[in-house]
């Protein structure tokens, strides 16, 4: 008989079917990158100290004097240098390519809002911040957007099988401040986790509207032709079906069923084309997966 194991094999939303090719292409893709930067907000300003003789000298990841703090990286114009000096305990001064400031110096805490930028800088530790005037106190501060992040991250990023036949595999990265990019790595595998748990919840959802569907679906033709059959028995006053009669019932009953597994095929393929023809590159509608 044709019933609806059928139609639906392998109703296990989770088992197991990923290539590791392809855990490696998620690892890699622009979404998760660009999530892994939304996440990573100290990422989105790259803060160099400048020594006396006017040479970079350091680059500073969670290690400045002080915080460049902002509503938006999108108000903050990217790639243009930001030439900050501490000047006392309580001042700076700002020099952007030669721009013409309404102030000489400014506050921390201030807002600063000139020149396409909006923020604000304030002393990271306060209660210990101490101002020294035998250091250069010059500082290079530039905006990031995560974007452009994104892209680099995923382009310098390495993944390798621990060995031809194994599902692991090794994450590298090099930069210039090994704990700013184990600081990647690790939000990496966090949002690529979340994403995989959010993405095996959006099945199961789905998965389970579809079947709730058509099991009304279903129900309603079962009623249909128990009805029919019925119907048929009392307009032609059969209560005892002969050896004939079982065999007509016999084959109603195995057309009907044959009939509600093509109808919830097709049923299934206008859902797999509605899919297809409404879903978003950003992957967020999900097709049901108990039909393969």
């Amino acid at each position: 008989m044709t019933g609806l194991e059928s139609v639906m094999p392998g109703g296990d939303i989770f088992r197991s079917q990923q290539n590791l090719q392809n855990e490696m292409g998620i690892l890699k893709s622009y979404s998760v990158n660009y999530r892994v930067m939304q996440e990573l907000p100290e990422f989105h300003v790259t803060i160099v100290m400048i020594g006396r003789r006017g040479i970079a000298e350091h680059r500073h990841y969670k290690s400045a004097p002080f915080i460049v703090v902002f509503d938006s990286v999108k108000n903050q114009r990217s790639g243009v240098p930001v030439n900050l000096r501490i000047r006392s305990d309580e001042t700076f001064s700002i020099e952007i390519n030669g721009t013409d400031l309404s102030k000489k110096e400014y506050s921390f805490r201030e807002r600063f809002n000139e020149a396409g930028f909006d923020f604000t800088i304030i002393k990271r530790d306060s209660a210990n911040f101490k101002f020294d005037a035998d250091l250069s106190n010059r500082y290079i501060f530039e905006f990031n957007q995560p974007e452009a992040l994104a892209n680099n991250y995923r382009g310098k990023l390495g993944i390798e099988p621990v060995n031809e036949e194994a599902t692991l595999v090794t994450l590298s990265i090099s930069g210039v401040v090994p704990h700013q990019e184990s600081d990647y790595l690790n939000k990496l595998m966090t949002v690529y986790i979340s994403q995989g748990l959010e993405y095996k919840n959006q099945t199961a959802e789905n998965t389970i509207k579809f079947i709730d569907e058509q099991l009304g679906f279903i129900a309603d033709s079962l009623a249909r032709a128990e009805n029919n059959l019925e119907n048929f028995r009392l307009t032609n006053r059969l209560i005892d079906l002969s050896s004939e009669g079982a065999a007509i019932k016999n084959k109603l009953e195995s057309y009907t069923q044959e009939k509600i597994a093509t109808e919830l095929q097709k049923q299934y393929y206008k859902y797999l084309a509605d899919y297809i023809t409404s879903r978003n590159e950003s992957g967020e509608i999900v097709s049901p997966s108990v039909m393969e």
